[in-house]
């Protein structure tokens, strides 16, 4: 046996950097394919580290005869994460009390436990609760309440449409639509 015969015999055994193919292939595809999943990754960690993927809020108000209505919410949460939902009503007349109805499904995806100001009657009406907080005498004195929690463990991704009513006395009352997406 010739030593080049022994070379070749040994490089188709143990293959080294001579063996390998020059020709673009599947170890080429391999490696293009790798690097662009590393770029993919990175670019999941930047964005999510800088807030894209979640929690944001958002605000939302509407107005009618009684008085306007304003909401800041969720509008991007994660199971586990606080949340808080800040409720701010001006009232266009003096009035004694603030009755707020609220589905029980969104009470309970967004995992709010603790009322500020804690509410004087708090009651349900079919699939909704409705509260009612003292108010301070006087016309057009804003009245905030703030409602917190936990958005629960085991809750799964998805979007939730919910509305949130201010229920005058004397009339129709005013309603604000939001949507909060839930993301893992």
């Amino acid at each position: 046996m010739s030593a080049r015969t022994d070379h070749e015999a040994i490089i188709r055994r143990f293959p080294t950097v001579e063996s390998v193919s020059r020709r673009p292939g599947p170890g080429r595809v391999d490696h293009v394919s790798r690097r662009i999943g590393l770029l993919l990754l990175v670019l999941v960690v930047v964005g999510g580290s800088l807030g894209y993927a979640g929690p944001r809020s958002t605000t939302a108000s509407e107005s009618g005869p009684g008085g306007s209505l304003e909401v800041e919410y969720p509008s991007l949460t994660r199971p586990g994460l606080d949340t808080e939902v800040s409720i701010s009503v001006v009232p266009d007349r003096s009035t004694e009390t603030l009755r707020l109805s609220v589905s029980q499904a969104t009470l309970a995806r967004l995992g709010v436990e603790r009322f500020s100001p804690e509410p004087q009657v708090q009651r349900t009406e079919a699939d909704r609760v409705v509260l009612e907080f003292a108010t301070e005498p006087g016309p057009s004195r804003e009245f905030t309440v703030r409602m917190s929690g936990r958005t629960p463990t085991t809750q799964m991704p998805g979007r939730h449409r919910w509305e949130l009513d201010w229920l005058p006395w004397d009339g129709a009352g005013i309603r604000v639509a939001a949507t909060t997406w839930t993301v893992p």
